[in-house]
């Protein structure tokens, strides 16, 4: 009775220290907050002279952000059906993008020119994949 009674203390006592910033919040009724992460460094910050460029010449074009989306390129490939693509979006026995499409409202992402997608699962609406990524309704599905 005593070792259950000491283990039960135990793990209560690890509970409670693990997830005290948890607990402060409610105890407080405040929100709260994680534990601070260390600093994430500088988008683009580069120290003098690593451009690669040589020392005098004229600053190259600046390149797109780290984290900025691009669309895929246009191919030749035929849509896959009844399966995920090496992207991992998944096609439906149409060769129609059904399931993780990566799109935002500039486009899509992850399903190149030319294919087909369906925005709101596989009952969505039908939209064509097109230059860019841009998305257009579409009338029907094209096989």
């Amino acid at each position: 009775m005593y070792l259950l009674a000491t283990l039960l203390i135990l793990y209560a006592a690890t509970i409670t220290r693990g997830l005290w910033w948890q607990w402060q919040g409610i105890l407080t009724a405040s929100p709260a907050i994680a534990p601070a992460l260390p600093p994430a460094p500088a988008r683009g910050a580069q120290p003098p002279g690593a451009s690669g460029a040589p020392p005098g010449a004229a600053n190259p074009a600046p390149a797109a952000p780290a984290g900025a989306k691009r669309p895929l390129p246009p191919t030749d490939e035929p849509a896959p059906r009844n399966t995920t693509d090496k992207y991992g979006v998944v096609y439906d026995a149409q060769g129609v993008a059904v399931m993780g499409i990566d799109t935002d409202p500039n486009g899509v992402y992850n399903v190149p020119p030319g294919r087909q997608v369906r925005i709101g699962g596989p009952s969505g609406a039908l939209m064509d994949v097109g230059p860019d990524g841009k998305l257009t309704p579409a009338s029907r599905v094209r096989g």
